[in-house]
């Protein structure tokens, strides 16, 4: 982080912590699980994330997204499995194939377009 952003930090927490409380309210009800912080903890949301059912209700939902010009992207590959850290093992690589690889969806900060866009995924006959 920069000078700017840390004099901006309080600032730019709320307003994830906002966006992913929106995340949370619309998710809530729907098949898809918003990823949220634990109890006892406090997330800075600086990444939000859906899981769904399988990878193939993953690759439908981040093309559709995605080609309405909403920027989404399946979850990230853990730090320890990059080239620089392969010696080192976690329980995390056995959370992550089995949670995880292929049913997490990075939503991105898109907010209200991503959320019609779910919508419209989910409820098809709406259009």
């Amino acid at each position: 982080m920069g000078c700017a952003q840390l004099e901006r930090l309080d600032h730019l927490l709320t307003l994830k912590r906002t966006l992913a409380e929106q995340y949370k309210e619309f998710f809530k009800n729907t098949e898809f699980t918003f990823f949220s912080e634990p109890e006892n903890c406090k997330s800075n949301y600086w990444l939000n994330a859906i899981i769904v059912k399988d990878r193939t209700q993953r690759d439908e939902l981040l093309e559709y997204i995605n080609k309405k010009g909403v920027m989404t992207r399946p979850i990230w590959e853990l730090m320890n499995r990059l080239p620089m850290f392969a010696d080192f093992l976690s329980i995390m690589d056995f959370i992550f194939k089995k949670c995880f690889k292929n049913t997490a969806i990075d939503i991105q900060e898109e907010g209200k377009s991503l959320l019609e866009l779910v919508i419209w995924f989910w409820f098809p006959k709406s259009r």
